[in-house]
């Protein structure tokens, strides 16, 4: 009778756990693997760059993340956002007061979508982000060398 009331016990902590930790499939790091804009599909390259590094989301425990979005003219593309997660739904909320957006992405396995402002993204949970180096690409769109 002990046994099972301790087995039973676990187990009921166990599912707790698991309902409290709701997100845990989305934590982690994403990156693009996919942008459709305009009604053309970019794969592999975008306008020049990986697409890869087009967004890289970071999505961390306690409902806060950070978003990567490519910039050539920003000094800082890193941007704090708050998340929350409803089955595969998943709700992002950066900016705040007047400039305040929200996003909503769906989980579908290892892929993560969504749209906003007329750009769809697909992206996939990686260990460590692509790096690209957008110093030295500035420098070569300002060069005007295309090699």
């Amino acid at each position: 009778m002990k046994k099972t009331a301790v087995l039973l016990l676990s187990m009921i902590m166990l599912c707790l756990c698991l309902v409290g930790c709701g997100g845990s499939d989305v934590e982690g790091k994403w990156e693009t693997t996919k942008v459709t804009e305009g009604g053309k599909s970019y794969e592999g390259e975008y306008n020049g760059i990986p697409i890869a590094v087009v967004y890289q989301l970071e999505f961390k425990s306690g409902g806060k993340g950070t978003i990567t979005a490519f910039n050539v003219s920003a000094e800082d593309d890193d941007h704090d956002f708050t998340w929350e997660a409803d089955g595969k739904t998943i709700k992002i909320t950066a900016g705040e007061g007047d400039d305040k957006d929200t996003m909503e992405m769906t989980l579908d396995g290892d892929k993560l979508s969504g749209s906003f402002g007329g750009v769809s993204v697909e992206m996939k949970k990686v260990d460590k982000f692509t790096e690209f180096d957008f110093e030295e690409f500035k420098k070569k769109l300002l060069s005007g060398d295309d090699e």
